[in-house]
């Protein structure tokens, strides 16, 4: 079970951090 891990908590992890690299990259090219 811990090798197919469910999806909404794979989901979960990697967002903010895509969500803040993003934001990042975004607020940095508008500045």
């Amino acid at each position: 079970m811990k090798t197919h891990a469910p999806p909404f908590y794979v989901d979960i992890i990697p967002i903010p951090t895509t969500l803040r690299k993003s934001a990042k990259a975004k607020t940095r090219s508008t500045q």
